[in-house]
């Protein structure tokens, strides 16, 4: 198990926030500013359009440019609020070209939209300007992530972030995903103390929120149930609009044998945000934990749908290694369900996909005792043994 809560928290980290600035006195922007740290989106993307109405300033289009990024990222929209912020981004680059805060609110906008590309061409022009700016290099090696494959250049990138500005809360998050996807011991009790370091100097309820859901992660994967419920819990109390951490708390109710308050979350996460394939993933593991063999395939199948569309899975060969999962939790589950044909066909398609589902499927089957009858059928050993 402890196996599949680290394969979960390697979709977490992707999704992505924004160092919001702290600005001085009663003003649209920093009334704005206060509902963007508070995840109220709406109410901060009413209050700077009535602002820039009353007068245009880089710094409202800025930020009003976030606040529909920062929207579409929570629930899956992105695309759809990349349309609609689009002529601000093109009025705000048009009349404020050298702007670092319209730069970056720009790249976000495209970023969080996925198109990579767009988005490193506004971070590097910012990054030309400032070249020593820690949020630029920070959001230069996460778009890095999803068109390359080159982990080192991005790892270089966030560790030169981390000198220049140690406190940056979305720098620390990033150190801490790199160090938890090392999968040693030592790294990953550096990634939780990471963590826990963003969620502490972050004034975000967004970034606290995905700092304590990463920590969780990792305190369930190592057995602590308590400190996984009570971060989980801060997570969600804290940002309840973010799918991961209503994931990860229903996550850690099932382990507790609630099936019923753990699937409450999960679905509340699928309605906050449809693209997020992990609460299919979680949702068809609690139900398959319950006996519920068609509705754990079920969601299994749907969140394998949509992966292809799922922000949060960086790179393609994570994104591989996502398909692979799903396939193979559907083998898994049809084997114990009964259905040999099924589970063998979906097993197939799993190893097609990524080669160790086999050894996965032998391990499996020697012990845990799954696959017990296709493990006596020489098309299993055949296929495991590839």
């Amino acid at each position: 198990m402890a196996a599949i809560v680290l394969a979960v928290l390697l979709g977490l980290f992707a999704v992505w926030r924004f160092v919001i600035p702290s600005l001085q006195g009663d003003t649209a922007s920093t009334r704005a500013e206060a509902l963007l740290k508070a995840s109220d989106y709406d109410s901060a993307i009413a209050e700077l359009e009535a602002a820039l109405q009353a007068g245009e300033s880089p710094k409202v289009l800025a930020q009003l440019i976030q606040a529909y990024a920062l929207k579409g990222n929570a629930n899956g929209t992105e695309k759809a609020m990349y349309a609609k912020a689009y002529p601000l981004a093109k009025q705000a680059t048009d009349k404020y070209p050298d702007d670092i805060e319209v730069l970056l609110a720009v790249g976000y906008l495209a970023e969080t939209a996925g198109y990579y590309q767009e988005a490193s061409q506004y971070y590097i022009k910012a990054s030309s300007i400032d070249p020593d700016n820690a949020q630029i290099l920070f959001h230069i090696a996460h778009t890095l992530e999803f068109v390359s494959e080159n982990s080192a250049a991005s790892q270089a990138l966030y560790e030169k972030a981390y000198k220049l500005d140690p406190e940056n809360p979305l720098v620390l998050l990033a150190m801490g995903s790199v160090l938890s996807q090392q999968g040693t011991a030592e790294s990953i009790q550096s990634a939780y103390a990471f963590f826990m370091a963003a969620a502490e100097r972050s004034d975000q309820n967004g970034v606290k929120a995905e700092a304590w859901t990463n920590a969780a992660s990792i305190s369930l994967a190592n057995g602590d149930v308590d400190d996984a419920r009570n971060l989980a819990a801060w997570a969600v109390n804290t940002d309840r609009g973010y799918a991961p951490g209503l994931v990860l708390y229903g996550f850690v109710l099932s382990y507790e044998g609630k099936m019923d308050e753990a699937m409450g979350y999960v679905t509340e996460a699928m309605q906050k945000n449809p693209r997020y394939s992990n609460a299919y993933y979680v949702a068809g593991l609690i139900l398959r934990a319950g006996g519920n063999y068609d509705q754990s395939i079920t969601h299994l199948k749907n969140g394998l749908a949509k992966v292809d569309a799922d922000n949060t899975i960086v790179g393609d060969s994570k994104r591989v290694q996502t398909r692979a999962r799903f396939q193979y939790d559907i083998a898994k589950t049809y084997d114990m369900a009964g259905d040999t044909e099924k589970s063998f066909s979906a097993l197939t398609a799993a190893v097609a996909i990524d080669a160790s589902a086999g050894s996965r499927a032998r391990l499996d089957a020697e012990d845990n005792g799954f696959f017990s009858e296709l493990a006596t059928q020489e098309r299993f050993t055949s296929l495991v043994s590839e």
